[in-house]
């Protein structure tokens, strides 16, 4: 299944409910507002990807540089809008046959407190997951319940060869426009974002060109770095940091490497997660010229990766499956990063005013565009 807008039919405004947290004293967590589409997978399976969308509110220096906004004290707040994006595999088999009727109480995620149960129309796409409206009285809500029932009946008969690519459209470059220059979409898992103490969001993507225009450098910035698998060392990776560093925000690059001008592969330095997934703090593998695995809404000038682990490290395709990623569409206004075309050593310059002075100071740009598999470390 592919990522991005139109390319497969949806439906909006389905509530989505998670319930299958293994702790009995947690609440079903529900999110309202949501756009469902689904479609069918090689291995006998139907793929769910659920949507939403969150607007924030912060300060409107936000996405001026940090060594600009630091003398701005302007109070005035601007409106973001953050694009979550969650998807799951359920078996045929265990597909739903009919809309039930269920009383459910609206408690939203991260909500407290006790409502009254209402009626309402569901369908339990397996023990974790389902979508439902509220019962209306001219059944609108049963009428909509019923018309995705019979769709995802209708996508479980499809016949998916396992070398068929799974979007409609085919990636064709005769027949793709391309909107502007190079913008990689970028998938972290919103999990990373929570915690008492650390919130890893990211605060600034940038796209250097190399010096013969044949690769981009894309450097991402985050807030911090939290160790998961070895939580107990946090404190004192976060001490190595700032020594080494300078600095405990996490910083770090890949490239797209480019043919014609468009991308075609990735290079993942030090930085390819593998199989790895966001339980894991210790991945470093090397992947170089690796195939980019998908396009958003098919668009070639618009590759997809994903942060896949605690550290960081990334792919072209996602290890956090049944989890919410938040997709940052950096062509966007509403998109709450800074968005910039600083190469690897300018970034840890200016970065390095907010530490201490570094252990080793020296920067190479050309070293961020290198990668060499034959030097793999976990």
């Amino acid at each position: 299944m592919e990522y991005g807008d139109d390319l497969y039919e949806e439906f909006s405004n389905i509530w989505f409910s998670f319930t299958g947290s293994p702790r009995k004293d947690l609440k079903p967590w529900h999110w309202k507002n949501c756009k469902i589409s689904f479609e069918k997978n090689p291995d006998d399976t139907i793929r769910f990807t659920v949507k939403r969308t969150k607007n924030i509110f912060l300060e409107n220096n936000t996405k001026v540089r940090w060594d600009k906004k630091q003398g701005n004290k302007s109070s005035k707040i601007n409106k973001y809008t953050l694009h979550y994006v969650i998807h799951f595999d359920v078996k045929v088999s265990l597909l739903p046959n009919m809309v039930h009727d269920e009383k459910i109480e609206e408690q939203l995620h991260g909500k407290k407190g006790i409502t009254e149960k209402r009626d309402c129309w569901v369908l339990n796409l397996d023990a974790q997951h389902k979508i439902w409206l509220w019962k209306d009285v001219n059944n609108e809500a049963k009428n909509i319940m019923t018309k995705i029932l019979e769709s995802i009946k209708l996508k479980s008969t499809e016949i998916r060869d396992s070398n068929q690519h799974f979007s409609p459209v085919e990636v064709d470059k005769g027949q793709i426009k391309l909107s502007g220059n190079v913008q990689p979409v970028i998938y972290h898992p919103a999990r990373d974002l929570s915690g008492e103490r650390v919130r890893n969001y990211i605060q600034e993507i940038h796209l250097a060109p190399s010096v013969n225009n044949n690769k981009i450098l894309v450097t991402i910035v985050y807030n911090d770095e939290r160790l998961r698998e070895n939580g107990w060392l946090d404190w004192i990776y976060r001490l190595f940091r700032k020594i080494r560093h300078g600095r405990t925000f996490d910083v770090e690059s890949f490239s797209i490497v480019l043919e014609d001008g468009l991308p075609t592969k990735f290079d993942f330095p030090n930085i390819y997660s593998e199989n790895d997934k966001l339980e894991n703090d210790r991945t470093h593998y090397n992947k170089c010229a690796t195939n980019i695995n998908h396009f958003f809404s098919n668009q070639l000038n618009r590759p997809v990766i994903f942060i896949n682990t605690s550290n960081h490290a990334m792919a072209g395709i996602d290890n956090n499956i049944n989890k919410w990623k938040i997709e940052y569409r950096i062509w966007e206004k509403q998109c709450p990063i800074y968005f910039g075309t600083n190469s690897r050593c300018e970034i840890e310059q200016y970065l390095s005013k907010y530490g201490i002075e570094p252990l080793i100071r020296k920067c190479n740009d050309s070293n961020y565009f290198s990668c060499n598999e034959k030097i793999n470390k976990k």
